[in-house]
C-alpha cells in the first residue's frame, strides 16, 4: 500500500513563483500554411478565452476536457463549408428553433473542441512556436488534439503552467512581425490550468511507467511552491488519471477538514476527492475499495462514517460516487440516505450511483423510485435502471411524462441492437419534440443498418425541426444532397423517403424480429382482459352467483400488484356508490396490495392497531407515492382521529408528495388540538408551497404556541398567495390574522419572521422593515435578514448590501452579503475580478469598487438611480 520511493509530493495551498524555465522551439512537421486560413485562426487565438467546461465531472469520459477554448459563434458561422452537400432550404446561415446552425460540422465544432477544421489543425504546430498568447493557445489546443504525439510540447506546456512562457519570436510570416514585441500580458490562471491539464495528458500518453513519466511534474511542484491553488489542483486531477492517489502524498492531507488547527480550503478537499474518483473511473479493474491505492483518510471515512456529517454537497456527491465505483459494502445504505439529500442534483446522482453498483439491493431501491409520482425522480431512476439492460426500462417508454420518455430514449443509445432500435422507432413519433431530439442523439453513434431506418422514419413522421436534423444526419452518413419536402404533406414526405431509399439503396425498415413489439400484444391483451373482468363484475345486471361472475372475480383476486394502478383508474372513472365498485375496493384490492390490506383494517382497529398501521403507511410512502384513492380514504378516516403518533406517521407517509387530496389531510392537521401536528402542517405547507395553503394559514399566524406561529409565518411567506398579508377579520375582534399586524408583535422573533415573510411577497412595508433590521445588534439576525434580501430578488437592496458588507465586522454576515449579491446581480454585470479572488475582504473590495464605478457612470449619464443591475426592478414580486 506504500510507495515511499516514488511519492509525488504536492503542496496544497500556494501562489505563483516566477522561475526561468527554458523553452525549446517546437519543430513539428505540418503542411504548408495557407495565409487566409492562418489569419483567421490567429485572430481567433489572440485572446485568452479559456473557460471551465461546466459539463465536465470526475466521471466524464477520458476524451472530455475540463478546460475549453471558447470560440466566437460568428467565427464558426464564417468557416468555409461546401454548400453543395446541403439540400435546398438547408444552408449554414439558416438557424433552427434553438438558434443553432443546421450543418452538423458546425454544430459539432461549437459543442466539441476536438472537431476543429482540418485546415486549422494543420496550422497549430506553426503557431505554437510563437511566444505570445496565440502561441500558448495553439500549443494547448495541439496537445488536446494530438496528446500521444505531443512529447515535444511538454516543455512548452510546463512553461505555460509556470507562467514563464518566453519563446523568442520567429521571422516566418505566421510568427510575430519584426516590429512586434513578445506578448507582455501575464497568462491567466484559466489558461495555466488548461495548460496543466494538457501537460498531464501529454505525459500520460507517453510509453513507459506512469510514475516515471510524471516525475517532471513532481519536481515542478516541489520547485514551485507559490503556484496558484487552482493550477496546482489541476495538476492533482491530471496526475490522478494515471497515478494511484496513495502515491500523491498531499491528497491524503487534502481530505482532512482541518490542518494545523486551520480549516482546509473547500476547493482543496473537493479536488482531493475528485482525484480519487478520477482514478477509480480510469482504472476500473484495480479500484476495489480494499485495494492498496486509496489514501488512509478516505478509507477512514468509509469505515467510520465521517461522511455523514459532511456539510459540502459536492463532497457528499463525489463520496457516493467513489463508494459506488469501488463497490464498497456500505454504498447502498449511504446512497439510500442520499435520496433525501437537500440538493436535487445529489439525489439524482445517488440514483445513477445505485445503477453503477448493479446489485439486487440497488435494483430494488431504483424500482421503488421509478414508481414515484414525480417525473424528475422517475427519469433519474430510468437512467440508472438502464444499466440492467433494455428490458429494465421498456415499460417506461409509454410513461405519461415526456421527461421520463426522453430519459428512456437517451438510455437506449447505449444499446445499439434491434430491441432498442424498435423502441426508438416508436419514440421517434412521440408528441414531444424533446423526445424526438433525444432519439436522434441516441442513434448518432449507431451502425447504419440500425440508425438509417430510424432517421428515415424521422424524415417522414417527425416534426419540422426533427425532419431537418434527421436529414442533416443522413447527409453526413450517406453524402446525399438533394431537395426534400420538409413542409410537404404526410403523403409527399412518405413518397420522398421511399424515393431516397431506392436511389441510395437505404434500409427503410429494421430487419429481424422485434422483442419489444413481440411483447406488446401480450401486454395489451392482458390489459384488455383485466378491463373486461372489471366491467363484468361491476355491471348492474350481472348475477353475483353466476359462474361467469365468479370466474371473473377470482381472476381479479389473483391479479398482480402491477395491475393495481389499472384497477384504481377504473374505480376513479366509476360511481363510488355502486355495489360492484365497493366490493372491488373491499375484497379485490386488499387481496393483491398490502397498502389496501392495511387500509381495510384501519377504521375498525383499536388505538394500538391504528398506530401500527399508520407506521406501515409511513413505510409504504417512503418506498413509493401513495395513490390518490388511498390518500382520499385516509383523509376520510382521519376526520375523527386525534392521536398525535398516528397523525405524525400519516404525515410522514405523504410528506414527499403534493396534490389536492393531500392538501385536505394537511388542512385537517392544521385544525388539530395537538401542537406538534399543527406545526407539522405548517412545515409541510412551507416545503410544498401552494396558493391554496393561503386560505388556512392566516388562522395559525396568531397561534398560542410560538413554534407553530413561526412555522405558519414561514409557510405564509412561501405560499404565493398575497391574501396572507392582511389575512381575514376575526369574529368579534378588530384585529386581522395577517402578516402585517405581526410587525408590531411583542415577540421579536415574530416581528423578524413576519418581515422576512412579507418580503417574499414583495410587500413594500416588509422590504423597508428588512432594511431596518439589517442594522440589528445581533449578528445572527443580520445574517438572516441579509439572506432574505437576496431571496427577495429586489434590486433596491444591491447598494445597501454592498455598504453593509463594507462596514459589518461579522464575517458570517459579510459572507451572507456576498451570497445575496450573487443572487441579485446577473453574472454578466458582476465585477470581472470576482472569478480570480477568493477571500471575503477582497471580494467585498471588488463589489465596493464596482458600486463606485456604477454610481459614477450613472451620474455621468444623468440617471437618478445609481445601480439597477438586479434581476427585477424595484417592485413587488408577482
Amino acid at each position: 500500500m506504500r510507495m515511499p520511493s516514488r511519492l509525488i509530493l504536492v503542496s496544497a495551498c500556494a501562489l505563483l513563483l516566477s522561475s526561468g524555465c527554458s523553452q525549446s522551439l517546437l519543430r513539428m512537421t505540418a503542411a504548408k500554411p495557407e495565409p487566409a486560413v492562418a489569419t483567421q485562426l490567429v485572430e481567433t487565438l489572440s485572446e485568452d478565452r479559456w473557460t471551465f467546461n461546466s459539463e465536465w465531472s470526475p466521471t466524464s469520459t477520458q476524451h472530455a476536457w475540463r478546460w475549453r477554448f471558447r470560440l466566437d459563434p460568428q467565427i464558426l458561422r464564417s468557416l468555409p463549408t461546401d454548400s453543395t452537400v446541403l439540400p435546398t432550404g438547408l444552408t449554414k446561415t439558416e438557424d433552427l428553433d434553438d438558434t443553432r446552425p443546421v450543418v452538423d460540422s458546425i454544430r459539432d465544432f461549437s459543442e466539441d473542441e476536438h472537431n476543429l477544421p482540418t485546415a486549422w489543425i494543420t496550422q497549430l504546430p506553426h503557431l505554437a512556436e510563437r511566444s505570445d498568447q496565440v502561441g500558448r493557445n495553439a500549443a494547448i489546443m495541439l496537445a488536446q488534439h494530438q496528446p500521444a504525439s505531443g512529447s515535444a510540447l511538454a516543455d512548452r506546456l510546463q512553461a505555460c503552467v509556470a507562467g514563464t512562457d518566453t519563446v523568442p519570436p520567429i521571422t516566418n510570416w505566421w510568427s510575430l512581425s519584426a516590429d512586434q514585441a513578445a506578448d507582455p500580458v501575464m497568462t491567466s490562471d484559466a489558461c495555466r490550468a488548461a495548460a496543466a491539464e494538457a501537460w498531464c495528458r501529454v505525459l500520460g500518453d507517453q510509453p513507459g511507467e506512469a510514475i516515471d513519466n510524471f516525475a517532471p511534474i513532481a519536481r515542478f511542484l516541489q520547485s514551485h511552491e507559490d503556484l496558484p491553488v487552482g493550477v496546482r489542483l489541476e495538476l492533482w486531477r491530471g496526475v490522478s488519471r494515471h497515478v494511484p492517489p496513495v502515491a500523491i502524498a498531499e491528497i491524503n492531507a487534502g481530505l482532512l477538514s482541518e490542518a494545523n488547527g486551520r480549516p482546509v480550503r473547500q476547493e482543496v478537499r473537493q479536488a482531493a476527492l475528485e482525484a480519487c474518483v478520477i482514478y477509480a473511473i480510469s482504472h476500473p479493474n484495480e479500484s476495489e475499495w480494499s485495494s492498496a491505492v486509496w489514501p488512509e483518510n478516505l478509507l477512514e471515512w468509509a469505515d467510520h462514517g465521517v461522511h455523514t456529517v459532511e456539510d459540502d454537497p459536492i463532497m457528499r456527491k463525489q463520496f457516493g460516487t467513489w463508494l459506488a465505483l469501488t463497490q464498497h459494502p456500505g454504498a447502498v445504505e449511504f446512497l439510500k440516505a442520499q435520496l433525501t439529500d437537500s440538493e436535487t442534483t445529489n439525489r439524482q446522482h445517488a440514483m445513477l450511483n445505485l445503477g453503477r453498483l448493479q446489485t439486487p439491493a440497488a435494483l430494488e431501491v431504483l424500482q421503488q423510485q421509478a414508481r414515484r409520482t414525480e417525473p424528475s425522480i422517475r427519469a433519474a431512476a430510468v437512467r440508472a435502471l438502464s444499466r440492467w439492460g433494455v428490458r429494465a426500462i421498456a415499460e417506461f417508454a409509454d410513461d405519461s411524462s415526456s421527461e421520463v420518455r426522453m430519459a428512456v430514449a437517451e438510455s437506449l443509445g447505449n444499446y445499439p441492437d434491434l430491441q432498442a432500435a424498435n423502441m426508438l422507432w416508436r419514440l421517434q413519433t412521440d408528441p414531444s419534440r424533446d423526445v424526438q431530439r433525444a432519439v436522434l442523439a441516441a442513434v448518432r453513434g449507431w451502425p447504419d443498418s440500425l440508425a438509417i431506418p430510424i432517421l428515415l422514419h424521422s424524415l417522414e413522421r417527425g416534426t419540422t425541426t426533427t425532419r431537418r436534423r434527421a436529414y442533416s444526419e443522413l447527409a453526413t452518413r450517406t453524402g446525399m444532397a438533394e431537395p426534400f419536402p420538409f413542409f410537404g404533406t404526410a403523403a409527399e414526405r412518405a413518397d420522398a423517403v421511399h424515393s431516397l431509399a431506392r436511389r441510395h439503396d437505404l434500409p427503410v425498415r429494421l430487419d429481424g424480429p422485434s422483442t419489444t413489439t413481440a411483447q406488446t400484444p401480450s401486454v395489451a391483451q392482458h390489459i384488455d382482459d383485466l378491463q373486461a373482468d372489471l366491467k363484468l363484475v361491476t355491471a348492474v345486471d350481472i348475477n353475483p352467483r353466476s359462474a361467469e361472475y365468479q370466474d371473473a372475480f377470482e381472476r381479479l383476486q389473483h391479479a398482480k400488484p402491477a395491475d393495481v394502478p389499472a384497477i384504481e383508474a377504473f374505480l376513479a372513472a366509476s360511481d363510488p356508490t355502486s355495489p360492484g365498485i365497493i366490493r372491488l375496493e373491499q375484497d379485490v384490492l386488499p387481496a393483491i396490495s398490502p397498502v389496501y390490506a392495511a387500509l381495510a383494517k384501519f377504521p375498525a382497529g383499536d388505538l394500538q392497531t391504528r398506530r401500527q398501521l399508520s407506521r406501515e403507511f409511513a413505510t409504504f410512502g417512503a418506498e413509493q407515492s401513495l395513490s390518490p384513492l388511498v390518500i382520499r380514504r385516509l383523509g376520510e378516516y382521519l376526520t375523527k382521529e386525534t392521536d398525535e403518533l398516528i397523525w405524525r406517521s400519516i404525515l410522514q407517509a405523504v410528506w414527499q408528495d403534493s396534490h389536492p387530496d393531500i392538501d385536505r389531510i394537511i388542512r385537517l392537521a392544521a385544525h388539530q388540538e395537538v401542537t406538534g401536528v399543527r406545526q407539522l402542517a405548517c412545515e409541510y405547507a412551507a416545503a410544498h408551497p401552494r396558493p391554496e395553503h393561503g386560505e388556512w394559514l392566516p388562522l395559525l399566524l396568531n397561534d398560542e404556541n410560538l413554534a407553530v406561529q413561526l412555522a405558519a409565518i414561514d409557510a405564509a411567506g412561501r405560499c404565493r398567495n398575497r391574501r396572507v398579508l392582511d389575512g381575514v377579520q376575526h369574529p368579534n375582534s378588530e384585529e386581522s390574522s395577517g402578516l402585517r399586524p405581526l410587525l408590531t408583535s411583542s415577540q421579536e422573533l415574530v416581528r423578524i419572521a413576519a418581515a422576512i415573510a412579507m418580503s417574499r411577497h414583495g410587500d413594500p412595508q416588509g422590504l423597508d422593515e428588512l432594511t431596518r433590521l439589517s442594522w440589528h445588534a445581533d449578528g445572527r439576525v443580520r445574517r438572516k435578514v441579509v439572506l432574505a434580501m437576496g431571496e427577495s430578488g429586489q434590486a433596491r437592496f444591491i447598494e445597501h448590501l454592498i455598504r453593509l458588507g463594507w462596514t459589518d465586522r461579522d464575517v458570517t454576515v459579510r459572507r451572507a452579503v456576498l451570497e445575496s449579491l450573487d443572487r441579485l446581480v446577473p453574472p454578466e454585470t458582476r465585477p470581472a475580478e470576482l472569478a480570480k479572488i477568493r477571500t471575503t475582504d477582497q471580494r467585498m473590495t471588488a463589489w465596493q469598487n464596482w458600486r463606485f464605478a456604477s454610481s459614477s457612470e450613472s451620474a455621468r449619464m444623468g440617471e437618478a438611480i445609481p445601480i439597477q443591475q438586479g434581476k427585477r426592478p424595484d417592485e413587488r414580486n408577482p
